[in-house]
């Protein structure tokens, strides 16, 4: 149990500091899905300090827009 409270910590902070790079930015919900704009918009930012926090990590993009994945998957599933 304690390593998945720990993972979920590290996506919810992964993505917490990517969302502080879309203020003023306008975009889909797909674009959330899209691991090469997710880079682009991190590479767009890079002296921004969540910009560095974030690329910090290995492969962010790939863990952002997984996240997303879910997030809207099960959003849309109709139960």
């Amino acid at each position: 149990m304690k390593t998945y409270i720990t993972d979920a910590e590290w996506h919810i902070s992964l993505v917490e500091d990517f969302m502080h790079l879309l203020t003023g930015n306008s975009f889909n919900i797909t674009d959330l899905q899209n691991s090469r704009w997710i880079r682009a918009i991190i590479n767009n930012n890079k002296d921004n300090e969540y910009a560095k926090r974030i690329l910090m990590r290995n492969m962010p993009e790939i863990y952002i827009s997984g996240l997303f994945n879910v997030v809207i998957r099960e959003t849309n599933h109709v139960r």
